[in-house]
């Protein structure tokens, strides 16, 4: 495993190190075919992979407003979350857990545990207010998180909206699932395999 301490997401240069590979927001993909209740959608993700990787060039990172609402607000959300926990949030590049996976945590803390924020809408966040389950592609993402830093023992699941004055944060601990790690295991052992069948054809 190697931790890109230094490298700032986004970048010309973090894109480059994620070439290729399966990142743990796909792991809803990787997890849903693992455990048997896929509907195609890995063979689209691994053509894509493959695709990276015979061309050396990443595919369009998708955006829409909820994305880019989180991109402006993390680092306010960062600092709400430590002022309220007093957990102390390093910021990573990216963490490559091997050759075709890897992930883009929001921070670690300490050594065991690591922040998942989310930047809700105003609905949204007041759903979580009234005890809405974190969404379950989130779930995928958070045990994809915990599948390539597995030192990682506990994860804050952060939703963050600053409209909320008396409650602008929601933090719900997660901690790693064995039956979704093992999903994750078994999607990722498929769709490695898929993409050293499609590079192989590509390149006969």
């Amino acid at each position: 495993m190697i931790v890109y301490e230094n490298l700032q997401q986004g970048t010309e240069e973090w894109l480059r190190v994620r070439l290729g590979k399966f990142t743990a927001s796909k792991f809803a993909v990787i997890g849903s075919e693992g455990s048997g209740k896929g509907r195609g959608g890995l063979e689209t993700l691994c053509i894509e992979k493959a695709a990276e990787i015979i061309t050396g060039k990443p595919m369009a990172q998708f955006t829409n407003e909820d994305i880019e609402r989180g991109h402006t607000l993390e680092d306010e959300a960062r600092g709400a979350y430590t002022l309220e926990t007093g957990n102390i949030v390093k910021q990573v590049g990216f963490v490559e857990f091997d050759e075709f996976t890897g992930c883009s945590p929001d921070g670690l803390v300490n050594e065991d545990g690591f922040p998942e924020f989310k930047c809700k809408d105003d609905k949204n966040h007041l759903l979580m207010l009234l005890g809405k389950e974190i969404d379950r592609a989130y779930q995928w993402q958070i045990q994809g998180n915990f599948y390539c830093m597995p030192k990682r023992k506990w994860c804050d699941f952060v939703s963050y909206n600053p409209n909320f004055k008396k409650k602008p944060l929601v933090i719900i601990r997660v901690y790693p699932d064995p039956v979704m790690q093992e999903a994750i295991k078994i999607g990722l052992e498929k769709g490695i395999k898929r993409v050293k069948e499609i590079i192989q054809i590509a390149n006969a």
